[in-house]
């Protein structure tokens, strides 16, 4: 009788997208914890909105839906990222899905987006997630449960 050995094998494609997920988790308690960020989805109205992704090319996003104001035909939409009480970058999102869903008994709308890189703000945002990718990268310290350290 020959014993044969267990060996459980992790794939590097595996162990990388586990390390991605938890990169992208970081990045979302940093931009929630810092930064507002709203977005005007009906008319001369800005509602706060959580990120779900975000990256240079565009972010999703979720808002709830508590009135008939929200429409998710929306084709683009203005999202002001706030560093204060009254100043703010804004850029323009060209809205590229939606999809309706219920969380703890809430309704959310979540919108995936591609940012309008022809806006003169783009650069603006570009550096603004440089420095918070190089954040994370440099930080050795746990955000909300999330340990972020060099890799």
């Amino acid at each position: 009788m020959s014993s044969q050995k267990k060996t459980n094998v992790i794939g590097l494609n595996d162990f990388k997208e586990e390390q991605n997920i938890e990169k992208r988790k970081s990045d979302r308690y940093l931009v929630r914890d810092f930064l507002r960020l709203q977005s005007s989805m009906s008319t001369n109205q800005s509602k706060d909105v959580e990120v779900i992704d975000i990256s240079t090319e565009g972010c999703s996003f979720k808002i709830e839906v508590n009135d008939s104001k929200i429409k998710n035909e929306l084709k683009q939409t203005n999202f002001k990222v706030y560093f204060g009480k009254d100043t703010y970058l804004l850029l323009l999102l060209h809205i590229k899905n939606n999809r309706l869903v219920v969380e703890n008994g809430k309704k959310y709308i979540i919108y995936g987006c591609e940012v309008d890189k022809e806006q003169d703000s783009y650069l603006a945002y570009v550096k603004l997630l440089d420095f918070i990718t190089e954040y994370i990268c440099q930080a050795n310290r746990s955000i909300k449960g999330v340990k972020v350290s060099n890799l």
